[in-house]
């Protein structure tokens, strides 16, 4: 991503997209410990969809402007970003099981043991993120292109898709063009459900 020089010109403004990651990944972490210990099944439920929309819209904002831009910063990079991508990949696929499961029986021993390997997968991937990605992002850019990517961060979330897609393109580009078209698929869902269940 090609950022123009005015814009680089600016007076740094607001968080940048080190900080902002990091609070999401504590937000999502803290949500998941929670849920892990609610009993109740509505509340289960209703939990359980909310760190799904959370962590959905989190891992689109990243494949949009994270992701891409760490291809421009060398071959270390690549690879870290690749293994970053498979582990995302591997909690879709998880996350759209559990999405399965939580409409079947929220209360199961099978969805409280998917749970629990979620929140360990989710913090093993912060982690990860927190040790690889954004050193390279800090020791690669500057205050205030940091602070833009930041704002396009954001911005990706406001329109990003709200469950997982396991299944929709591999590569970083089909993600950004899909990404649009599944977000008002998820957004209709969520709306129609809100709209049955009150």
């Amino acid at each position: 991503m090609t950022v123009p020089e005015e814009v680089l010109q600016r007076e740094p403004y607001g968080p940048d997209l080190v900080e902002v990651i990091r609070e999401d990944h504590a937000q999502v972490s803290d949500a998941l410990a929670h849920l892990v210990g609610v009993r109740d099944a509505a509340e289960r439920r209703e939990l359980f969809r909310a760190v799904v929309r959370q962590l959905s819209v989190h891992e689109a904002a990243e494949e949009e402007v994270v992701y891409p831009h760490l291809r421009g910063l060398g071959t270390e990079a690549v690879e870290v970003r690749n293994r970053r991508l498979e582990e995302e990949r591997q909690a879709k696929r998880l996350l759209a099981r559990m999405l399965r499961q939580e409409l079947l029986n929220p209360a199961s021993r099978r969805f409280r043991r998917n749970l629990e390997r979620l929140h360990s997968l989710v913090r093993a991937h912060a982690a990860a993120e927190e040790a690889e990605v954004l050193p390279l992002l800090t020791g690669a850019e500057g205050d205030t292109k940091l602070r833009l990517l930041a704002t396009l961060f954001d911005q990706a979330k406001a329109t990003a898709p709200t469950r997982p897609h396991p299944h929709g393109p591999d590569r970083l580009g089909g993600l950004v063009v899909a990404a649009p078209v599944l977000a008002v698929v998820d957004r209709v869902r969520d709306y129609g459900r809100r709209l049955i269940t009150g």
